[in-house]
């Protein structure tokens, strides 16, 4: 009965910890890896609430070249912003956030 408890214990936090990582957004994305630099302009990072920041930068590159910064790195940026565990469609999604959201 022991083991039986410790595998459906087991078997239940997986499928937590699966669901949490299926379900991140842009914006969870963003608040887990992004924003140490992008709230603060760390390494000359822009801000996310930046407009200006922004638009200079949409003035050089389109949306999906700033994804593929994102994606390789890009100046002091690492790849995927450091965020080794995230999916290409979870960097997307956070630039997307970075990009569109409010």
């Amino acid at each position: 009965m022991k083991k039986l408890s410790v595998i459906l214990l087991a078997a239940a936090l997986l499928s937590v910890a699966q669901a949490s990582f299926a379900s991140r957004n842009g914006e969870k994305v963003y608040k887990k890896s992004c924003k140490m630099c992008h709230n603060t302009g760390m390494l000359g990072a822009p801000k996310r609430t930046d407009k200006a920041a922004w638009k200079a930068r949409r003035a050089h590159y389109d949306e999906q070249t700033m994804v593929e910064h994102t994606l390789k790195g890009f100046g002091k940026m690492r790849a995927k912003g450091g965020c080794k565990q995230c999916t290409d469609e979870e960097i997307t999604a956070a630039v997307e956030y970075m990009l569109h959201g409010d």
